[in-house]
């Protein structure tokens, strides 16, 4: 037995139901999300909301099937309070701009990449579903999308000055940390792909 209980395992597994409703239509799969979700947003987060990527893919993904405004606003819940704690005109590390405020700085790369994947989600949701008033906030989160991703892209590896020839590409922990992993990488790259499609999308429409 132990008393671990992760903040973020809910959120993958309710993503992991609604792709499962994608691929077989068990309406079983989603019902089962659905009462997850409502959980978390009725119980778990009732009075204190932190921000969980996967929760907010796992959000804009059952919305489009269940339609829910709960999950829109829990969705627009947690992209503000992401938005509140990123790090803008840091006074001493300019190079910090874009990451986020953690208990252990300085600012992580997979942090801000992931806080980027979930704006990207809660973007896509409240530019598809949202209400005008809801919409007033797309900017706010692009601007933060922004932001995150001009400091995750600094800490790209760009040269062998200092790294590995074979570590081209891959992302460093953090400013200050020039660990590399499979993840850190991953996450980075989701967030890319997704704020590309964003920026497409966006272009295309105001053609």
């Amino acid at each position: 037995m132990t008393d671990f209980e992760s903040r973020f395992y809910p959120g993958e597994a309710i993503l992991g139901l609604v792709r499962l409703y994608e691929r077989d239509q068990n309406t079983a799969w989603l019902d089962a999300a659905e009462k997850a979700a409502d959980y978390i947003i009725q119980v778990r987060d009732k009075d204190a909301i932190t921000p969980d990527h996967w929760f907010m893919y796992a959000l804009n993904d059952l919305h489009r099937f269940r339609g829910k405004q709960d999950y829109l606003r829990h969705s627009l819940k947690m992209a503000d309070e992401i938005c509140k704690i990123q790090i803008r005109n840091h006074p001493e590390k300019p190079e910090w701009d874009g990451g986020y405020i953690v208990e252990n700085p300085p600012p992580k790369a997979t942090q801000a990449a992931c806080y980027s994947e979930g704006l990207s989600a809660s973007y896509k949701l409240i530019r598809d579903f949202g209400s005008q008033t809801e919409k007033e906030e797309l900017g706010k989160i692009k601007q933060t999308i922004s932001r995150g991703i001009d400091f995750q892209l600094q800490m790209q590896v760009k040269n062998t000055k200092r790294f590995n020839k074979k570590w081209l590409g891959g992302i460093q922990k953090s400013p200050e940390h020039e660990g590399i992993r499979i993840d850190y990488t991953q996450h980075n790259i989701s967030s890319f792909i997704l704020f590309y499609n964003i920026l497409t999308r966006d272009q295309e429409r105001n053609k």
